[in-house]
């Protein structure tokens, strides 16, 4: 019996023995490389061959086997593409997706670490490489400084303490031989100045001379204020979110079944960590109310939770608190950018936008055809067409049929690329789809909105469909959008008294602000005189301050062609506004013209050499007399008639002061041939009879002349 357990004993301690050794390969992502770490025992030789596209690396254990499973769970880059051993004892074989290079080198004896970084110059490999130098063994040790290989850039292969010692004392020396360093240094501890060698201010100085340093105002470097930097939360990585483990690829309701079997324990509990995969199965989906209901229910407090719980607001089109939690994250790599950017509602200027797309079209076929359109807004708002272009034809491959979302989006590319046919046509393509929902309105919206920019009105049918729309969804968010628009679309239509009734009511709303200035700017350039004033001549000083310049400057306008002056002077009074002053000088001086102070407008009118300008000076010399200085205004843009009327009452030379084709000197010339005398001969009463015939002839050609000339044509 006891040689039996004898035999037992050293077959199991020969088994033993011969067990294959295992080595747990662990993967990590840094700045610009990717690590690989291995735990071996202290004492263990290993060296690493470089491959073309790959490296070698052997360790001096009998039979050992690597532990690959988890290499890629930690990985976001595609530095490293496969990772594999033909068999126990074999070197572990790494090939690499990139133009990357490895390094490698041991630390604290037992662990052997390899980075694979971007190369810079490395020599093509001609079969395999030469193991890496030195090679780094726990039974050699290196004397003097190591010089990494040139042709590695990053990461750099890492020296030792006794290394880098070397390395800083051979750099001294070096110094020293330059003259840049004196070696002869001081024993430490605490010393007396010299102060005979420090120099002296000069005692022969005039009282109002100082003499001074940079060093004097270092004495207040300690009063200054020390601004504190703000610190940025840490990215969140692909391995960390793990959006892509949030469904196994199995459908929708298999998964959704095994979760809901497994999600009560007993006494009805919830099983946390079941909830928590639900949450995420049911955001993955798109279902992302369903997955805020299972977190509240389960109420798990964790990271994972709160990731979740964005990503299932955002799916679910809702507003994000401020701060959330993927705030700032547009910055990090991988695909926290994406949702970060989805959540902020715009792009920041650090986002990687490459980045962005890259993760959005790894998404699955249903998320980019529900997340598609909102992010090409996101580009359009930012002006990346082309990137929002590039987003739509991944929509567009992943769904083929035209969804309304995504038509509206190309909508605001093409608005946003000045193309008004085709933002027109898509707009109203969604508008008409009977499978639009929130889509068909918002087109509608945008598409007033266009109408109104352009100056161009809107069709009786579209002013009804707004109207409809703004009364069935009144009580939801695009409630308020759809009643603002229906009121800039009656102003479309010429419709001003229900408008100012619709004005009226949201007087004190300061999110009308806009519609009231778009409707009195429609007002001031279309309405008739009678329904401009009823409408105009009400308005409330509040109004009016409200009113932006152009707005204010149109109206003005309008008044100043009515002879309305103390509306001109009001419209064009904007407080601190100072832009489009002489458009303002202009008008006001139209005010004292209408109220006959020509004085007054000569003084607002400073060197306006714009044709309407000059016609307001020139009216403005007119009215104040001096008829010599206005008929070379008038001349000069080209109001030959005025000028040679201004002539004639002048008692100037028509001649002068009018073009040989003018209107009034033609006029003038009519005169005069109407008002000469006529003699006649009574001694010949037959001949003096002949005369008066022919000149009644001449005077009736010369009349229906003039009155050719003076009768303006209707």
């Amino acid at each position: 019996m006891i040689r039996i357990l004898i035999v037992v004993a050293g077959l199991i301690a020969s088994a033993n023995a011969t067990a294959a050794k295992s080595v747990t390969v662990r993967s990590g992502e840094h700045n610009g490389f990717t690590r690989l770490v291995l735990k071996v025992p202290e004492g263990t030789n290993w060296t690493m061959s470089l491959l073309e596209k790959g490296a070698q690396l052997t360790l001096d254990l009998e039979k050992v086997v690597f532990e690959t499973s988890s290499v890629f769970s930690r990985l976001s880059k595609n530095r490293l593409k496969a990772i594999e051993q033909v068999g126990p004892g074999a070197p572990l074989e790494m090939k690499f997706d990139c133009d990357c290079a490895a390094t490698a080198f041991l630390f604290r004896d037992t662990m052997i670490v390899v980075d694979i970084a971007a190369k810079k110059g490395l020599p093509q490999a001609n079969g395999e490489v030469p193991a890496l130098e030195p090679q780094y063994r726990t039974n050699e040790r290196r004397v003097g400084p190591t010089e990494p290989s040139a042709g590695f850039a990053e990461p750099l292969l890492r020296l030792s303490q006794q290394g880098v010692h070397d390395q800083l004392m051979s750099r001294i020396v070096q110094g020293s031989d330059r003259s840049i360093l004196d070696l002869n240094l001081a024993p430490a501890g605490p010393r007396a100045s010299d102060t005979a060698a420090l120099p002296r201010k000069p005692l022969d100085l005039p009282a109002h001379i100082e003499v001074s340093s940079i060093l004097d105002e270092l004495e207040t470097l300690d009063q200054m204020p020390i601004q504190t930097l703000k610190t940025l939360p840490d990215c969140i990585s692909n391995s960390e979110l793990g959006f892509e483990t949030w469904s196994d690829g199995r459908p929708f309701l298999q998964q959704l079944a095994d979760f809901r079997a497994s999600l009560y324990q007993e006494f009805d509990r919830i099983e946390p960590d079941t909830a928590l995969s639900l949450a995420k199965l049911l955001a993955f989906f798109g279902f992302g109310a369903e997955a805020q209901q299972v977190l509240k229910l389960s109420d798990i407090v964790s990271p994972q939770a709160e990731w979740t719980r964005t990503v299932a607001v955002i799916v679910d089109v809702q507003t994000l608190p401020e701060p959330h939690p993927f705030d700032t994250m547009q910055r990090c790599d991988g695909d926290i950018a994406l949702w970060a950017v989805l959540a902020d509602g715009r792009l920041m200027p650090e986002a990687d936008l490459n980045g962005v797309e890259q993760s959005f079209l790894r998404l699955p076929d249903h998320l980019r055809s529900l997340l598609g359109p909102r992010l090409a807004d996101i580009f359009v708002g930012a002006q990346k067409l082309e990137a929002a272009r590039r987003v739509l034809r991944g929509v567009d491959r992943a769904d083929p049929v035209n969804r309304p979302d995504a038509t509206l989006a190309k909508a605001a590319v093409a608005t946003a690329e000045g193309d008004i046919a085709q933002s027109e046509v898509l707009l109203t393509e969604v508008i008409h789809d009977p499978s639009a929902q929130t889509e068909a309105p918002l087109a509608l919206a945008r598409l007033i909105e266009k109408r109104w920019v352009q100056d161009g009105t809107i069709t009786k049918k579209q002013l009804d469909l707004v109207a409809a729309y703004a009364l069935e969804l009144r009580d939801s968010e695009m409630g308020p959008v759809l009643a603002r628009s229906h009121t800039v679309a009656q102003s479309l239509r010429n419709q001003f008294d229900p408008a100012f009734d619709q004005l009226r009511k949201h007087d004190k709303d300061g999110a009308w602000a806009g519609t009231q200035d778009r409707v009195l700017l429609m007002l001031a350039e279309r309405a008739d005189d009678i329904t401009f004033l009823r409408h105009a001549m009400n308005l409330t000083p509040s109004q009016a301050a409200s009113s932006t310049t152009k707005t204010a400057l149109s109206l003005a306008n309008r008044f100043a062609e009515l002879g309305f002056a103390a509306q001109v002077r009001s419209m064009t009074d904007l407080g601190q506004d100072k832009t489009r002053k002489r458009e303002r000088a202009r008008l006001r001086a139209r005010a004292a013209l209408l109220d006959g102070q020509p004085r007054l407008a000569l003084s607002e009118l400073d060197k306006d050499e714009t044709e309407l300008g000059q016609r307001v000076l020139a009216q403005a010399l007119t009215d104040a007399g001096n008829y010599s200085a206005a008929i070379d205004v008038w001349r000069g843009i080209g109001e030959y008639d005025r000028a040679a009327r201004l002539s004639w009452l002048a008692g100037l030379p028509v001649e002068r002061a009018s073009a040989s084709e003018s209107n009034f000197r033609e006029i003038l010339k009519l005169s005069q041939e109407l008002s000469a005398p006529r003699l006649r001969d009574a001694s010949k009463p037959l001949s003096d009879a002949v005369a008066l015939l022919a000149v009644s002839v001449e005077t009736r050609q010369r009349v229906a002349k003039l009155l050719k000339l003076t009768t303006k044509p209707k």
